[in-house]
């Protein structure tokens, strides 16, 4: 079965030289800025979120939440979103890795880990065209999947911006846990 959570992700994360993610993060196990606990509207799973983070939910679906982690540049708002989508039954983290970087396309992806905690990891980098005023974007998803489900948190930046976002950023979606 073909899971592209990340590319529907990309997709989703357009409201408003990267490095490995063991490099980029080692060693980091929370936040550094302060957060604030969030649970989704569904009780499908909880992360912490910057306190300074703008929420922006519903403007895709309502099973969509996002939020803009940063100022916009350019007419773009890097960004982080979450969703939940049904699994096959009895697929978990390392499938849903498996099966996420087949589905892939055209995107370069860039890195991909299992984490421990049961998350995933896929970094990856692609043009989406029109629909992102032809900037190339830089992504990293980070994913727990189980009993029949998964949530994938997306965050989306411009190709210049990651670099500086990510090390902010990327501790806050491995808080993940699904409930």
């Amino acid at each position: 079965m073909r899971i592209a959570p990340a590319v529907v992700l990309a997709v989703v994360g357009l409201l408003a030289n990267g490095c490995s993610s063991n490099d980029a993060v080692a060693g980091i196990t929370a936040p550094s800025t302060e957060s604030t606990p969030f649970r989704d509207p569904q009780g499908e799973y909880s992360l912490d979120i910057g306190s300074t983070w703008d929420e922006n939910t519903g403007q895709i679906g309502a099973d969509v939440e996002t939020w803009m982690v940063a100022p916009a540049e350019d007419g773009f708002a890097p960004n982080v979103n979450a969703l939940t989508q049904q699994t096959p039954t009895g697929m978990d983290t390392a499938d849903y890795l498996e099966a996420s970087i087949e589905g892939m396309g055209t995107f370069e992806v860039l890195d991909s880990d299992l984490l421990g905690n049961d998350l995933g990891l896929i970094e990856y980098r692609g043009n989406l065209g029109d629909l992102a005023g032809n900037k190339p974007l830089h992504f990293l998803a980070i994913f727990s999947a189980a009993d029949g489900r998964a949530v994938v948190l997306t965050f989306t930046s411009t190709e210049e911006r990651f670099n500086e976002l990510r090390s902010t950023i990327e501790p806050f979606l491995r808080t993940l846990k699904l409930l």
